[in-house]
């Protein structure tokens, strides 16, 4: 049964070679990639509010890029409020700039990735 379809299939012995399953492994391989990614970019959103934030953490899961203000304090009162923690903090803070902390109101210096823990 194959992992990215589902679907249950059998070669005939003649045709279980090393080139047959190095391309049966690799179309696998690119279909879970696929998968994964799609699904990746479907539970990611970007806020730019407390609230916002909230709603995205709230429902079924996922990944929230938001303004931080780098500082601990905030972070831990967005771990209090919502159970999210920074999981990957951008290497471009350009996305930050212009904008304010979802919870001190500070000015951001990072745009963070936020999620919560299963």
């Amino acid at each position: 049964v194959r992992r990215d379809t589902g679907v249950k299939a059998s070669l005939p012995q003649e045709q279980c070679t090393g080139d047959t399953f190095r391309a049966l492994l690799s179309e696998i391989q690119t279909t879970l990639y696929k998968q994964a990614k799609d699904f990746l970019e479907s539970h990611t959103v970007d806020v730019t509010s407390f609230d916002e934030l909230k709603k995205a953490m709230s429902g079924d899961g996922g990944f929230a890029w938001g303004p931080w203000d780098g500082t601990v304090e905030s972070a831990h009162a967005i771990q209090d409020k919502t159970k999210a923690t920074i999981r990957l903090i951008a290497d471009d803070a350009a996305k930050a700039k212009g904008t304010k902390d979802l919870v001190s109101g500070k000015a951001a210096t990072h745009w963070a990735l936020f999620a919560q823990a299963y």
